[in-house]
């Protein structure tokens, strides 16, 4: 062989190489074709499409315009510095649509207007139950059993799936925005991560810009292998940027996963599962789940209107940060870390209730409707003890939240089983400081209190305010709790166990500088409050709500803000 051909060959060997090592760019419109090659000028058709060819590195980009992809399966993965990346391009919204699409609306006579979804191989009339409706953001009640139509409601034949309407402004929905939601015999999620065919983890995801709807799940990150308890678990997902909406069951959940990120997104309306509200149906799922996940940061987002708890780790779950998020108006517990292990940071966020829910359901119950603004709770081990041999929740911090008008605020108590029966569950090792809980919700079926610890071991309640509601700490048990630098409206508002050690409690009013409203900035201590310079320095936590040092006096101040 001759030196040239040589360098022929090995020329061509590294141009071979260097184009396998190169990331590479894929774009997806929908007036493309899956069997183009995916470039600008002749992009895919599909998100599957592009899923199916990108690799590490790689980006994915999503030009605008609607989807309608019921599941999206990734099943190929990047690394920690060369992610697969599906990002929102070409400066319009890039919607993900995991519902069914709307066919042409025909009017059927006096208010009336009807449609027929349109199926898609796998999917048919039969194995779809078409349960909700949204036409510009509004959501539609489905009426049952040959009930009549009437303004606000729907109907879906059983056998054709056909959709009668009757809408709110009495005029054709064609060409509006449209969501049909629908179950189907396979639950089959929205974007689904696993690698279900080599049996292998999916790592180091990046969705970006994109707005997701319609699905049974939106984001379902798995690893299920062995029982579900794998030995190589699926790592690192991004989620920033997105709106994530009108979902049936999660809008967020992860399971046996480590190391996830949401970030600057909005969550809403998701749980649809128990809408409305008054029906009480069989569950009310959380909006941001896991089971079996770590290191997830849950950060800069909003997180409302869902008809569900808002955010929170579930079992096996550990090392959470919740911080700088708006969580609001959901249906249950806005922040609910409910796991059997701990290791959560929940912190500068804003949770409130503004009640514009707050309609009596059965038994007259309206809590619900006022849930908690933060609760730590172990269910599980209460209600299902016998299966949960770790009932204590260790290492939680809560810190410089702004609690506003919700049922209770900041909670950690032991549910009763169905036979009544307290359960074991408790908090340890943990610090609930610099938090400003107000106006909480005083009508029936509350316990209107600020902070509870029921049953806690080596836990610190300092430099928080609660107004004008209460303070319980240790009613089931109280080893080395402590009540330090809080603020209240008077002495009749603390309620401790005689074990809680207790110092520096400042009474009265605290001074805001602003009237009652759901903004954080209302709750700023103006400069002649008692709570001025009157906290305990504590060195772990650094900064306020606001993310301004601590202190800026000799002393940290009390509550949220440091002024």
């Amino acid at each position: 062989m001759t030196n040239l051909l040589k360098f022929i060959i090995m020329f061509i060997l590294s141009i071979a190489y260097i184009s396998k090592t190169e990331a590479s760019a894929y774009y997806i419109s929908p007036k493309g074709n899956d069997i183009n090659i995916g470039t600008i000028t002749l992009p895919f058709q599909t998100i599957q499409r592009g899923a199916d060819s990108a690799r590490a590195g790689d980006f994915v980009y999503i030009l605008p315009g609607i989807y309608y992809e019921r599941t999206i399966h990734i099943r190929n993965g990047g690394t920690v510095s060369k992610p697969i990346t599906f990002k929102a391009a070409g400066g319009g919204k890039s919607i993900i649509d995991h519902g069914l699409r709307a066919g042409s609306w025909i009017y059927a006579g006096g208010t009336l207007y009807t449609t027929q979804p349109i199926f898609t191989a796998p999917d048919t009339a039969a194995n779809n139950t078409i349960q909700r409706l949204i036409i510009d953001d509004q959501l539609y009640k489905k009426v049952m059993g040959g009930q009549p139509v009437v303004k606000g409601s729907f109907s879906a034949d059983t056998a054709t799936g056909v959709i009668t309407v009757w809408p709110w402004n009495g005029t054709s929905p064609q060409g509006r925005s449209i969501v049909i939601l629908s179950e189907r015999t396979d639950d089959s999620p929205g974007i689904y991560i696993w690698n279900d065919t080599k049996n292998r983890p999916v790592n180091n995801i990046v969705f970006d810009g994109t707005v997701h709807r319609g699905g049974i799940v939106a984001f379902w990150g798995a690893r299920f292998v062995d029982n579900r308890q794998p030995t190589d678990v699926n790592r690192n997902l991004t989620v920033k940027n997105c709106e994530i909406g009108y979902n049936w069951q999660y809008a967020f959940r992860l399971d046996n996963w480590v190391g996830a990120t949401m970030q600057n997104c909005n969550v809403h309306d998701s749980g649809l599962v128990n809408w409305p509200r008054g029906d009480y149906n069989i569950t009310w799922p959380h909006a941001i789940i896991g089971f079996n996940a770590a290191r997830v940061n849950i950060l800069d987002s909003k997180i409302h209107d869902n008809h569900g708890e808002g955010v929170g780790p579930y079992l096996g779950c550990s090392y959470w940060v919740i911080r700088n998020n708006q969580v609001y108006d959901n249906y249950s517990i806005n922040i609910y870390v409910d796991t059997d292990i701990g290791n959560v940071i929940v912190d500068r966020n804003l949770s409130y209730i503004t009640g514009k829910y707050n309609t009596f359901g059965p038994f007259g119950r309206a809590k619900l409707n006022y849930p908690d603004g933060i609760r730590i709770a172990n269910e599980n081990a209460d209600l299902d003890g016998a299966t949960d041999t770790t009932p204590i929740v260790t290492n939680v911090v809560v810190t410089n939240n702004v609690v506003i008008g919700t049922g209770d605020g900041i909670t950690s108590f032991p549910y009763a089983n169905s036979a009544g029966v307290i359960g074991p569950s408790g908090l340890a090792r943990s610090l609930i400081a610099n938090n400003t809980i107000v106006n909480l919700y005083t009508g029936p079926d509350t316990f209107k209190t600020g902070i509870v610890v029921a049953r806690g071991t080596n836990v610190t309640v300092a430099n928080n305010i609660s107004y004008p509601q209460a303070i319980r700490l240790g009613q089931r048990n109280a080893v080395n709790i402590k009540a330090l630098n809080n603020m209240v409206a008077d002495a009749v508002s603390l309620d401790f166990d005689p074990a809680v050690v207790r110092a520096n409690t400042v009474l009265g009013v605290p001074g805001f500088v602003g009237g009652e409203s759901y903004s954080a900035d209302s709750y700023r201590l103006g400069v002649a409050s008692p709570g001025i310079n009157k906290g305990l320095n504590i060195l772990s936590v650094v900064s306020d709500f606001a993310g301004a040092g601590r202190p800026q006096g000799e002393q940290y101040d009390i509550g949220a803000f440091e002024q």
